[in-house]
């Protein structure tokens, strides 16, 4: 297959942030394998996200991750979110929330979450939409990706970073 975005399911938390962020500097040896994958992947134009699937054995290791810390709830100011809407309009959904950062009413949150309209922000179509989306630096460019494949419309807030790509 070519040109095309695949999901793949995996129970491995490092493999699945290894992959999603392109390779990280923690380990040489993950970091080099994901860089394998992606460059195969690129070459045949092909989007690859990995997507963790619950592992029942491994609470443990991941309880850190999965509790939930109000000190990472960060967003724009409001009036700056306002001043930015009125040059582009209401967004109609937050990609990258919670409950407590918010920007409109209907949030896809990175969590369960009851109040959600969904979880994971990469699991739904974004070209219905004009969403807003604050995501996390490091994926940046998966965003930019899905909106490009999915000829998607919206507000997305990144940094000003002329060395990156």
């Amino acid at each position: 297959m070519t040109n095309c975005h695949i999901n793949i399911y995996i129970d491995n938390t490092t493999a699945v942030s290894y992959i999603n962020v392109m390779g990280v500097t923690h380990s040489l040896q993950c970091n080099e394998i994901a860089r394998e994958i992606w460059t195969w992947c690129i070459q045949r134009k092909i989007w690859v996200t990995a997507i963790p699937l619950p592992s029942k054995g491994n609470v443990d290791a991941d309880r850190e991750s999965r509790t939930f810390n109000d000190n990472t709830e960060w967003s724009l100011k409001e009036n700056i979110f306002h001043s930015i809407v009125e040059t582009y309009g209401m967004p109609s959904v937050d990609l990258f929330a919670s409950r407590i950062n918010r920007k409109v009413s209907r949030y896809v949150s990175w969590r369960p979450d009851p109040e959600a309209r969904f979880v994971d922000a990469f699991s739904c179509s974004w070209s219905q939409e004009h969403f807003y989306a604050f995501p996390p630096f490091s994926l940046i460019l998966r965003c930019l990706k899905k909106i490009e494949m999915e000829e998607g419309e919206g507000i997305i807030i990144v940094p000003v970073w002329p060395t990156q790509p």
